[in-house]
C-alpha cells in the first residue's frame, strides 16, 4: 500500500520507480487546484479556497500560494 513514483526512461522506453511511498504533509503554505471550474464549485469549496487566499485568515498573516 501506498504511492509510488515512476518516471519514464527513455532509454528502455519504460517506466522506473523513483519515488517510494510519497505522503503529502499535514501542513504547508501551497495549494493546487484546478480552478478553470470556479463556478460550478459547491459554495462551501469555493468559500474555503478563498479563505486559503486570505491573509487575515491564515496563522501567518499570509496567504497560501497557488501552483
Amino acid at each position: 500500500k501506498g504511492v509510488y513514483g515512476f518516471t519514464l526512461d527513455p532509454m528502455y522506453g519504460e517506466f522506473v520507480m523513483t519515488h517510494v511511498d510519497i505522503k503529502i504533509p499535514k501542513k504547508g503554505s501551497i495549494y493546487s487546484f484546478n480552478e478553470g471550474n470556479y463556478q460550478l464549485w459547491d459554495d462551501k469549496l469555493k468559500r474555503y479556497m478563498d479563505d486559503l487566499k486570505n491573509p487575515s485568515l491564515q496563522p501567518s498573516g499570509k496567504p497560501y500560494s497557488a501552483r
